[in-house]
């Protein structure tokens, strides 16, 4: 049984009154956010998934990662469950490689313990944005690569998470 959810960010921003009232979402496997920026990535973590005890799958459609917020934005005072025993996939999609972003992605590449597949949506956009013109394929996947340079020094919890990359 799949169950969807729907949470709007002013929620995500008012997290402090959430907790108490929130319940368990015991059937939520998948979860998919259209939009989220930076600074509510702690509140998704402190709210969403702490709530979800037996999420499988979550996905990224776009992860605005240009706001200004404290050091501390995306430390983890509690590992939510389902990063320690059931989240098995995430997709970043519209992925560009900011700093945010990859630092977004080290959070759960460093807690998510049976994590077995992140996608990384194709960075061929920003590439034909600060080039003004069609990316060749060895251009993204230099793009590619690079990111992949930054993720590989973090600490994986999961020994047997890869990271692939989509097109569009």
């Amino acid at each position: 049984m799949v169950s969807h959810t729907y949470f709007y960010p002013k929620i995500l921003d008012d997290s402090s009154v959430l907790p108490r009232s929130f319940h368990m979402f015991r059937n939520l496997v998948s979860f998919e956010v259209d939009i989220i920026h930076y600074g509510q990535i702690k509140s998704l973590f402190d709210i969403i998934l702490q709530f979800s005890p037996n999420l499988t799958s979550l996905i990224f459609r776009q992860l605005f990662t240009y706001d200004k917020v404290g050091e501390d934005a995306l430390s983890l005072n509690i590992v939510p469950r389902c990063l320690l025993f059931c989240l098995k996939s995430i997709e970043f999609q519209n992925f560009s490689g900011h700093p945010g972003e990859i630092e977004v992605v080290n959070i759960f590449l460093e807690n998510a313990r049976v994590l077995l597949l992140i996608t990384l949506g194709s960075s061929s956009h920003r590439l034909e944005y600060m080039n003004k013109k069609k990316s060749t394929a060895k251009e993204v996947e230099d793009a590619n690569h690079k990111i992949l340079e930054q993720l590989l020094p973090f600490s994986w919890a999961s020994a047997d998470c890869m990271v692939t990359f989509s097109s569009p």
